[in-house]
């Protein structure tokens, strides 16, 4: 998929692309005019149009193709069956854009240059009627152009879409799971075509896309435009805090609106019930394909979270109690659907604790899948869970001297971060870590590798300050792991006896001063490397409810120093940072407004009933970690929780604000 989008860049394959897309369509045409003849009684009052193989102008045969295709969508009655199977092969084309090839004059303005016969759209028979039967093919076509606005392929290719999709969701009741799943499928190879178009490395990457289907829809929650002030204006209050700002100006917005508003009605009218009760085979495919489904989705950030409640609580109820066979690859993608859409089984993350141990063993699974599984888990799992997921980890890094071997730069990056945001802090681990830094100075990672880095070294740099350097030498010299509680700010550590212990050797004598000093000149070093990356790439974020906040600040605390998006000497992003003065005595007031990415919803089963669950809001370990950072800085800090501030009206937000103010103070 990715060479065919950078194809489309490139001149010399135009011709290639055209003939395979009209291919493609005329295939289609002739998928639907053999349902046509089928149900001929139904459908003997169509207009006989033509179908353009392979003569003249291909530019120009396929949009007369597509409107005579969206001609036949239109006004066809056929099986609902057949719907399902024209969406299939309607979902395998691939837009074209007359503005990336060659424009051939015969394709240009048809209004102009063709007039236009007497032909509408008859009210009653809701079906194409030609007053004047002798009319060619072409004058007739470019009529149904006019009558339908087709004017160009990429109204051509909207509407068919539209249409089918309009059927599918009439006859939606009435399908079953197989459909879904070959609906679900069409859905997906969109989302891939568009999600690898528009995450390139010059565009900013898309973020998450929350779908709730109580009162909200998707529509609302991307129909957020900024006026001239450029402050982000909404139609009405909604409940979202993290958007696509700018999707109405991407590339094929119109059609992933319409294949994500598809994708939320089948997966609402998918009866979980009614697929456990299928023959074993089909019953566990079935499972396997919706797993995968679920899995590609949401890494990609579109997450319903409805459909994502209902899906974990079946995966639960069929895990949990045996009714599938244990299989490796369903637990990691399930891992990775909790992980990525921020919603979280809670017995389904202790079963996958359980079973984590066996996977270790599994030869069908390669250790690096394994790996960065578990890397996912320990971000999910309670902190008493996570040791022996750490330590596989860790042995899987060692094992391997992942940290000799260029090429893993990544895998180890991602380890140690990942052990910070938990709060494991494995001293022989930290030197390796820092010897590995120092070799791969000179390395050019990406901008999110490097803030990584740099907080991971930022939380080395707090827990020595703040705990190892507080120790006699004795404890400090035996020192093994550290084990940090974000809450309370409690610390836990283990000691090793042994003379010649591996943390001994490396911190014993006046070796540890320089071990710190090395840590600090490393931090120094990817700090300044951050700057020097913001310098010339300044983005502010101009999400609804931070905007509100800042306004409502400015409007009773305009004596008062207020900085939007602040950034601190410690390179921490603030929303908001309120700088107060009285009596020549300054204070730090610091405003977090934490989004739904901030928190992971919590699924716990009752124990006493079975089919009675809790949900709650908890905070992600990235949140946990952050907030344990600022409060080592000089600030008093507020967080408002997006659920909490979302219930508010403006006058209740004031109230919010400004007492939580008095309080800070």
């Amino acid at each position: 998929m990715t060479l065919f989008i950078f194809k489309r860049q490139i001149s010399w394959t135009n011709t290639k692309l055209i003939r395979r897309e009209e291919k493609k369509i005329e295939k289609t045409i002739l998928y639907i005019e053999e349902c046509i003849e089928k149900e001929r009684e139904t459908n003997n009052n169509l207009l006989s149009l033509k179908t353009y193989f392979g003569e003249g102008d291909k530019l120009y045969n396929v949009h007369m193709n597509l409107v005579k295709m969206s001609y036949l969508l239109k006004n066809m009655r056929i099986n609902e069956k057949k719907w399902v199977s024209i969406y299939h092969q309607i979902s395998l084309l691939h837009p074209l854009d007359e503005k990336m090839f060659k424009m051939s004059k015969t394709l240009c303005n048809y209004g102009q240059k063709y007039a236009c016969k007497d032909i509408k759209v008859g009210s009653e028979q809701n079906c194409m009627t030609n007053n004047e039967l002798n009319l060619p093919y072409s004058e007739i076509q470019r009529s149904v152009c006019k009558e339908y606005n087709l004017l160009n392929l990429q109204l051509c290719y909207s509407f068919v879409l539209k249409i089918c999709i309009h059927s599918l969701l009439n006859y939606l009741p009435m399908y079953t799971i197989c459909d879904y799943l070959s609906i679900l499928r069409g859905c997906q190879r969109f989302f891939n075509f568009f999600f690898q178009l528009h995450n390139r490395r010059y565009i900013k990457k898309l973020n998450f896309i929350y779908l709730y289907s109580i009162s909200h829809n998707f529509r609302e929650n991307v129909k957020m435009l900024k006026n001239v002030d450029g402050i982000l204006k909404w139609e009405k209050k909604t409940n979202w805090c993290y958007q696509y700002e700018e999707i109405y100006n991407l590339k094929y917005h119109q059609t992933f609106v319409l294949k994500v508003d598809l994708m939320v009605r089948v997966l609402g009218s998918i009866k979980y019930d009614a697929l456990g009760c299928e023959n074993a085979p089909s019953r566990d495919d079935n499972f396997a394909k919706l797993v995968t489904f679920f899995c590609a989705k949401t890494k990609m950030g579109i997450i319903d979270e409805q459909s994502v409640l209902n899906f974990l609580n079946f995966c639960e109820n069929r895990i949990g109690n045996g009714k599938t066979k244990s299989n490796n690859y369903i637990y990691i993608s399930i891992i990775s659907i909790m992980y990525y859409s921020r919603i979280v089984h809670n017995e389904l993350v202790s079963h996958f604790v359980k079973a984590f141990r066996r996977m270790q063993d599994c030869v069908q699974l390669s250790k690096k899948d394994i790996f960065l599984s578990g890397l996912k888990l320990l971000t999910l799992v309670r902190s008493s869970d996570s040791v022996h997921i750490y330590n596989y980890c860790k042995w899987y890094i060692l094992k391997n001297s992942l940290m000799e071997n260029r090429e893993n730069m990544v895998y180890v990056l991602k380890f140690f971060f990942v052990s910070c945001i938990i709060g494991i802090f494995d001293i022989y681990m930290g030197r390796l870590y820092i010897n590995f830094l120092k070799k791969n100075q000179r390395a050019n990672w990406k901008s999110s590798f490097v803030y990584k880095t740099y907080y991971t070294l930022l939380g080395w740099d707090i827990i020595i300050n703040t705990f190892i350097k507080d120790l006699n030498d004795e404890r400090r010299n035996n020192l093994q792991m550290v084990f940090l509680n974000f809450y309370d700010k409690t610390v836990h550590s283990i000691h090793s006896h042994d003379m010649y212990s591996e943390a001994y050797t490396i911190l014993h004598g006046n070796n540890h001063p320089n071990w710190y000093a090395e840590i600090n000149a490393l931090m120094m070093f990817y700090r300044e490397k951050i700057r020097e990356g913001t310098k010339n790439n300044i983005e502010e974020n101009n999400y609804y409810n931070q905007r509100t906040i800042f306004h409502i600040l400015k409007k009773f605390y305009s004596k008062h120093h207020i900085m939007y998006e602040y950034v601190t000497k410690e390179q921490i992003t603030l929303d908001i940072l309120i700088q107060f003065c009285k009596k020549n005595i300054y204070k730090n007031i610091a405003i977090e407004f934490n989004g739904r990415t901030h928190y992971n919803l919590l699924i716990q089963k009752e124990s006493s009933f079975e089919h009675v669950h809790y949900y709650r809001m908890v905070e992600t370990y990235n949140t946990k970690y952050k907030k344990w950072l600022l409060s080592n800085l000089p600030l008093s800090l507020i967080y408002i929780p997006y659920y909490h501030w979302n219930t508010l009206n403006y006058a209740q937000q004031v109230n919010y604000i400004t007492n939580s103010i008095e309080n800070a103070q």
